[in-house]
């Protein structure tokens, strides 16, 4: 049997090109890892991207550059929403 790895952020065992972890607190949100890409702080999850809602407000927050701690792109999601409420 092939050895697994294992998740970095989670712990799981099946780590595929592709994996997603909800979040609840501190704020809700979505983040995306995707292997071979990831944030550059060794201690740090490998994250991609993420869906957050922040201060009331979904946005997409983008690290596109590995070199940097910083996320590279936050993307106000208010206007994707189906109507204005």
């Amino acid at each position: 049997m092939k050895h697994q790895q294992r998740c970095p952020n989670c712990d799981c065992e099946t780590v595929t090109k592709i994996h997603t972890k909800i979040n609840e607190t501190p704020h809700p949100s979505l983040e995306v890892f995707i292997k071979g890409l990831g944030t550059p702080s060794p201690g740090d999850s490998p994250i991609y991207c993420c869906l957050e809602s922040f201060e009331g407000r979904w946005q997409l927050v983008v690290w596109s550059d590995i070199n940097k701690e910083a996320p590279t792109h936050r993307i106000d999601m208010s206007g994707a929403f189906e109507t204005n409420n």
